[in-house]
């Protein structure tokens, strides 16, 4: 049975859909909530060399976060933030490598099939199925893009909508 923290993690990403991310982490974790009681969420966050976020925004505090904080009382931390895709990529590597990783994150296809292959992927087929809004469902059915994460016949992970191929 997937942990409250699994199904908070899979929602948004559901919820959210334009990023690549796969809802990492072991069957048993317990829930991390701040002082006042908010779920964290840690991501590895992939960043511009040079932001163009407003004055006293940063990655981990801006219009966006804010947003996420104030609608699903969650508080979005960074496990870990690189600036290229190279320097991305061997952060991912890492981390799976350790175990270490962040609830979410943005993986390669080679990346999700290892994380799917080493069960460190949570299953959000029924979360998609339950939970998912008519939007999501029509752009992913419109687009075909769904079936770019499946393993076992089941959704490890929601793909960017823009980097779909029916035939994949």
């Amino acid at each position: 049975m997937a942990t409250f923290k699994k199904k908070l993690i899979s929602g948004i990403m559901l919820g959210a859909a334009v990023l690549a991310f796969a809802a990492c982490g072991k069957k048993n974790e317990n829930v991390e909530t701040t002082t006042d009681g908010k779920t964290i969420i840690t991501l590895g966050r992939q960043t511009a060399a040079d932001p163009k976020l407003p004055k006293g925004d940063t990655y981990e505090s801006n219009a966006y976060t804010r947003a996420v904080d104030k609608k699903f009382n969650v508080k979005l931390k960074d496990k870990f933030q690189a600036s290229d895709g190279a320097g991305y990529s061997r952060q991912v590597s890492l981390a799976i490598a350790s175990g270490d990783m962040p609830d979410m994150m943005v993986v390669s296809r080679d990346e999700m099939k290892e994380l799917y292959d080493n069960d460190l992927i949570e299953d959000m087929t029924a979360i998609y199925k339950d939970t998912g809004s008519k939007a999501i469902k029509d752009a992913y059915l419109i687009s075909d893009c769904f079936h770019l994460c499946p393993h076992g016949g089941n959704c490890h992970g929601i793909s960017k909508l823009y980097t779909c191929k029916s035939s994949i």
